[in-house]
């Protein structure tokens, strides 16, 4: 008969001596109990990233977020890709905040995108940098300017446009969320176990819009700023045909693509998004019989790809489904206190990441997972 592994450990343990627990195999139904004995109370509150953290891989999440485990790696001298992204947020903040409902031209906003710039430039490295941190900082004034660009096209092709809030600082009690949905929402879905109606969930909405087109159609439409590599979509970011070993589908099961093939949640960020738009209009003095929309404005390398993208999927169903997602994802972690087995996935290895002190050249987690 199967045994619950019970995780009792300091933080100084290392994962190497934690995972010689004896798996059956990847797909365990073993689960790493939360032993509070030993690591004080549940965290009372989730960041809205944190959901994908745990989808990802529940063990992660735990050294993350519960442990407060730090990701190891040696410094270097130069714009990590967080800072980069601090830097083109903080800007894009402040411009948020100063252009609400007067749509500046380009030389003014140009004049003042680059000054904000600078402004936070320093304000992150300091005064003294190297040439590859001065190479970096190029780059980010071009996505800067190109963001000017596509600004520029997207406001002016509104009859009126008012950015509402900048960086707007959520804080939802899930029993609050809950108390709104639909009466035939909370119909369809178990009651909430009491340890997650007292959790917040916490993040910053980058950008909220409210948009009166030419056919005067209003629309509420919520921007998330996204500085990376490549442009992302937001179904692509969210979205995924497989579902995770370690969770259950039925639970994190998003609905259909156009060939029928099923979807699960992978993120939930702009779900998250949507819900709190939805259902706290009057918080957000979002009016009331108005759509709302959820995106992307993408700046990637190629600032040719700049480019702002909705996710048209998610959809009154899917939105169903992501409530349902979310209670799940939060009964997981707060009541069920679920965190085994690891992703198998993990690419970049868990091992080497939070346990420096692991040999990670030789450390194999699936090697040991399977004895």
């Amino acid at each position: 008969m199967a045994t619950e592994r019970i995780l009792i450990v300091d933080d100084e343990e290392t994962l190497c001596e934690v995972l010689k627990i004896n798996l059956e195999n990847e797909n365990s139904a073993s689960r790493l109990k939360y032993s509070s004995s030993f690591h004080g109370a549940m965290p009372e509150r989730i960041s809205v990233t944190g959901f994908k953290n745990y989808i990802s891989c529940p063990y992660t999440f735990y050294l993350r977020n519960i442990l407060n485990r730090e990701e190891q790696g040696a410094e270097l001298f130069e714009l990590q890709p967080e800072q980069s992204g601090t830097i083109i947020h903080n800007v894009l903040e402040q411009y948020g905040r100063k252009f609400t409902s007067v749509i500046p031209d380009r030389e003014d906003l140009n004049k003042f995108i680059i000054t904000e710039f600078e402004k936070q430039l320093h304000a992150v490295i300091g005064y003294s940098i190297n040439n590859i941190a001065v190479m970096q900082a190029a780059e980010i004034k071009k996505s800067l300017e190109a963001f000017i660009n596509c600004e520029l096209a997207y406001r002016q092709s509104f009859k009126k446009h008012e950015i509402l809030c900048s960086e707007y600082k959520m804080n939802v009690n899930f029993a609050q969320l809950h108390s709104r949905i639909p009466a035939q929402w909370q119909k369809k879905l178990p009651a909430p176990p009491e340890e997650i109606l007292k959790i917040n969930i916490v993040g910053k909405i980058d950008r909220i819009d409210i948009c009166n087109g030419n056919d005067d159609l209003t629309v509420c439409n919520i921007i998330d700023y996204k500085s990376a590599k490549k442009p992302q979509s937001p179904a692509d970011a969210h979205l995924n045909k497989k579902c995770p070993v370690h969770l259950s589908g039925k639970s994190i099961f998003a609905g259909y693509d156009k060939r029928g093939n099923e979807l699960y949640f992978k993120d939930m960020q702009l779900v998250i998004y949507k819900l709190l738009a939805q259902f706290m209009r009057e918080e957000l003095n979002i009016p009331s019989d108005i759509p709302i929309n959820c995106g992307y404005f993408n700046l990637p390398e190629d600032i040719s790809e700049t480019s702002i993208e909705f996710f048209a999927e998610l959809d009154d169903e899917m939105l169903f489904a992501g409530f349902a997602a979310l209670q799940y994802l939060l009964t997981e972690i707060f009541s069920e206190k679920n965190f085994w087995p690891p992703s198998f996935e993990d690419k970049y290895g868990i091992a080497g990441t939070y346990f420096p002190e692991c040999d990670s050249g030789d450390f194999d987690i699936q090697e040991v997972a399977n004895g």
